[in-house]
């Protein structure tokens, strides 16, 4: 099986991380793509409880036969780090399944700040993608498991969600209705200040 892992704040889950998600999955022939929230997060702060973004990527994931969540970083005491959750989803899936890592360029660039960076590489394939503005680079020394792929952008953010929904504004056509309905509903990002 190929597995693709997907992994972030999901503050809020928004159409721009499902289109990515399915650009690469057809484009590497994945069998499945894993959306596994952070618990605590050691680089981003979040301002949503861990359940709240699970619920929520549950919600934009609904339907969708590719796609799948896990709760191993919401479940995990203590800070998330990648090794970990790879780790625990190999665990889970077992040695003859490939793990593909998708990170934005962002993310990409800092890989090797992160948690036992250079034993990564024998756990999944790396797949950087770029955002906006930001080409994927693989950082020096790092190119060999790093496989950069060219995605369709999408100019949304989680921040630009979060503020619109703060200041009341609609973010109709930038996140899935059940997710609006459910952030509303539950007042997560009214208020909130960036």
């Amino acid at each position: 099986m190929r597995i693709g892992v997907l992994g972030g704040t999901f503050d809020p889950p928004h159409l721009g991380h499902l289109a990515v998600a399915r650009d690469v999955a057809a484009q590497l022939q994945l069998d499945r793509i894993v959306f596994v929230p952070t618990g605590d997060s050691w680089q981003k702060e979040t301002t949503t409880p861990a359940m709240d973004r699970l619920a929520m990527v549950d919600l934009a994931i609904a339907g969708e036969g590719l796609f799948v969540s896990s709760d191993v970083d919401v479940q995990r005491a203590g800070p998330t780090f990648t090794f970990d959750t790879l780790m625990q989803l190999r665990a889970e899936y077992g040695a003859e399944a490939e793990l593909f890592f998708l990170l934005g360029s962002d993310a990409l660039a800092g890989l090797p700040t992160w948690r036992r960076a250079s034993e990564l590489g024998q756990l999944a394939t790396f797949v950087g993608f770029g955002r906006p503005g930001h080409d994927p680079i693989a950082p020096a020394g790092f190119e060999s498991w790093v496989h950069v792929v060219s995605v369709t952008p999408t100019d949304i953010s989680s921040t630009q969600c979060r503020q619109k929904l703060a200041a009341g504004e609609s973010v109709v056509g930038l996140m899935p209705p059940a997710v609006i309905d459910y952030a509303t509903a539950r007042g997560l990002y009214a208020g909130v200040r960036e």
